[in-house]
């Protein structure tokens, strides 16, 4: 029979050796995180920033947060052991692709803003208590973990980054400090260009069939869009990509749904020469139609020292687009004070927009448009598809070639978005509710319930600001079922637009 004392012994010391061993692990594994952090430190160029910077910069350093958000970081000694340098690099990978580190550091040292992307991200995983993880806390724990004190420098960090390169003059001071913004700002613009790029935004002398305007795609009447998954391009063709909304796309930091264009003048190019969009070979044959117009060409000599050429149209169609943002939505009363703009449900709506991290990818005034973030972080989105792929899908990939930024896309603004529908680069989200979803499920990780759901539409629906003073609506948009439903049928888009029957876009 066996000895129960022996077993309890053979227990306790098991017990014992694991808890030294583990001691043991941890011990080792800190003096190379000091060693590291050390390096880290040194390499720091903190000289002449403010005290809080250089304070939040030196705690980021010491607590190791570069070891997974840095790329090419340094792996320790041990990553040598069989196994644990690619279960390292897999973390590191899934580190980097949510945030970065050394661009943080860069912009400090520079003395430039920190991103508001890169400044929100933060501020959730503080608030949250979710980084360090725990599988890197376990073993980092002595060198890693944030106390209270430290995570309210580094939120203190954040607020003052804000305040300093984005106020918020128009807030409340209970909202002074939220990652989203009223919008408050005012593109400077000169009125002449305007109207010339106005009349531009509807000439259909900018494609080759002399059918097609920018308004064909992005009528202001209709949210700016087209209101379809994919667009209708010259001679019926189809475009590979939802037509994003025009309105407040002054804010983007750059164009298009994988940030091919720039900037506004850039991007209002694109479409002129894409062969499936407006399908035109040059400057000089637009030009040449464009030059048919007596008037136009007044209107150029008065705007422009060198008349009319391809950088001056672009610029032109730049100037009225800058010109389409639209402010004072329900939403943006209630940030500025007016707590009674929005419904106890769409409050909670805005409550679980802030919770579930909606906030860190939706930044600044116009909600969005600041960074590219993959399509699917926790489960293939695309992956999941039942429908075709179509080129578009590939998203950044198409721009830098590089297979990391593959299903990368610029984060769409939230503004209007209950009127710019469908949803997603493939427009494959038909409702809100199912571009909510699909968010919560791909990029959150989470399920909404059904209340949640309606909750999170009821709040999106209060973003709808006005343009010349008026709230955007879009005939295109129904009632469906209970839901709203913006769409229209590419047979009648296509006789629209053969028949030039293009809605005249007006300055009133």
């Amino acid at each position: 029979m066996i000895n129960k004392k022996y077993i309890k012994k053979a227990i306790v010391s098991a017990i014992a050796l694991g808890i030294v061993g583990y001691g043991a692990i941890v011990y080792t594994v800190h003096k190379e995180d000091v060693t590291l952090a050390n390096k880290r430190l040194d390499a720091l160029p903190l000289h002449n920033i403010d005290d809080l910077s250089a304070q939040a910069m030196r705690l980021l350093a010491e607590k190791g947060c570069a070891d997974c958000h840095t790329l090419n970081s340094p792996l320790p000694f041990y990553a040598k052991v069989p196994g644990v340098k690619q279960t390292m690099q897999v973390d590191i990978d899934k580190a980097n692709q949510s945030f970065e580190l050394a661009p943080v550091e860069q912009a400090v040292e520079h003395h430039h803003a920190v991103s508001q992307v890169a400044l929100a991200k933060l501020e959730f995983v503080l608030n949250n208590n979710s980084m360090p993880i725990p599988k890197y806390l376990a073993i980092h724990w002595p060198s890693a973990y944030l106390n209270s004190a430290d995570r309210q420098l580094l939120l203190d960090w954040i607020k003052h980054q804000r305040q300093q390169y984005y106020p918020n003059p128009t807030a409340a001071p209970q909202f002074k400090n939220l990652a989203v913004q009223p919008i408050h700002t005012v593109f400077k613009t000169d009125p002449a260009k305007v109207a010339l790029g106005l009349s531009l935004y509807n000439n259909i002398h900018l494609s080759a069939n002399n059918k097609y305007a920018c308004s064909s795609c992005h009528s202001i009447h209709t949210g700016g869009t087209d209101n379809l998954p994919t667009s209708l391009g010259i001679n019926n063709l189809d475009d590979p990509m939802n037509a994003p909304t025009v309105y407040d796309s002054a804010f983007n930091m750059s164009q298009f749904w994988n940030g091919r264009a720039a900037d506004l003048a850039a991007q209002a190019a694109g479409p002129i020469f894409n062969p499936v969009e407006m399908g035109s070979k040059n400057w000089g044959n637009i030009v040449a139609k464009l030059k048919q117009d007596p008037q136009l060409v007044k209107l150029f000599d008065a705007s422009y020292k060198d008349g009319m050429n391809g950088a001056n149209i672009t610029n032109a169609i730049a100037e009225y687009e800058k010109t389409l943002i639209t402010t004072n939505s329900r939403f943006d009363q209630y940030l500025e004070g007016n707590l009674s703009a929005l419904t106890p449900e769409e409050i909670e709506g805005f409550k679980l927009f802030l919770k579930t991290g909606c906030q860190t990818c939706h930044v600044g005034q116009s909600m969005g448009g600041q960074s590219y973030e993959k399509m699917g972080v926790y489960s293939s989105f695309f992956g999941n598809l039942k429908g075709k792929h179509i080129e578009g899908d590939k998203g950044r990939y198409l721009v830098t070639h590089d297979k990391k930024q593959m299903h990368y896309f610029k984060v769409p603004n939230l503004r209007n978005i209950a009127v710019t529908g469908p949803y997603f680069s493939g427009g494959r989200a038909a409702t809100l509710s199912e571009a909510v979803n699909a968010m919560a499920k791909y990029q959150c990780n989470t399920d909404f319930s059904p209340k949640e759901t309606k909750a999170m539409v009821a709040y999106l629906k209060t973003l709808t600001g006005e343009y010349k003073g008026k709230t955007l609506t879009n005939p295109n948009c129904h009632d469906v079922n209970g839901q709203q439903v913006c769409s229209s049928a590419k047979d009648q888009v296509w006789k629209q637009v053969t028949g030039r029957k293009l809605p005249t876009e007006t300055q009133a």
